[in-house]
């Protein structure tokens, strides 16, 4: 009897050792485990501050760089013309530039233009009065094309005047017409309008 019961404690020694064998190193993998995570998370959060640091500083960087510019920069009214030059095939050309008087910056400009159905945009060509033109899309009889300043190395880059804005290519099936959206259609200056809508062309009959 007596060898029987030593038998059995033996037998739950030797599980009990076991289970600990497997547990210790199950256990110290999970603590591994989770300690890895922690440190990702504190790595990912410093990570997230200083992105936001960053773009805080250049977003102040950029500021201090307009009003550094400000100074030199001239603030006036622009207005858009445009050039019509027939192309074969039923096309036509529409070069339109941003005009005004010498030395007038802008930082930004939207231009809308709404069209006949009679004419389809087969080409939206972006012009060189920005650095960035961050939209430029045709949808549903109207045409949008967006350009804005960008800081460069310790300056901005504004808008230029008298250089073509964009170039549309034109495709007419019947006499139509192309406009300025004078509701949508603004360009700024330290973010005052400065557009002169009555400098600016007018319906353009094709």
């Amino acid at each position: 009897m007596k060898a029987k019961i030593m038998m059995v404690i033996a037998v739950l020694l030797a599980v009990g050792i076991g289970a600990i064998i497997v547990y210790l190193p199950l256990k110290q993998e999970k603590d591994r485990l989770a300690d890895q995570i922690k440190r990702s998370q504190e790595v990912e959060q410093s990570l997230t501050k200083k992105v936001e640091e960053m773009n805080a500083q250049q977003a102040k960087q950029l500021e201090e760089q307009k009003k550094v510019g400000l100074a030199e920069k001239k603030g006036g009214l622009v207005y858009f013309s445009q050039k019509t030059t027939p192309l074969p095939n039923n096309q036509v050309q529409i070069d339109i530039s941003l005009s005004g008087e010498k030395n007038t910056s802008v930082d930004a400009a939207d231009l809308v233009l709404s069209y006949s159905p009679t004419l389809t945009v087969k080409e939206i060509k972006k012009g060189t009065v920005f650095p960035s033109y961050p939209r430029s899309s045709d949808k549903q009889g109207t045409v949008t094309i967006t350009g804005l300043a960008m800081p460069l190395s310790n300056t901005v880059t504004y808008g230029k005047i008298d250089e073509i804005y964009a170039t549309l290519i034109i495709e007419k099936r019947g006499k139509g017409t192309i406009e300025i959206n004078t509701k949508d259609t603004q360009a700024y200056f330290n973010g005052t309008p400065i557009l002169d809508f009555t400098s600016s062309f007018k319906p353009i009959a094709l």
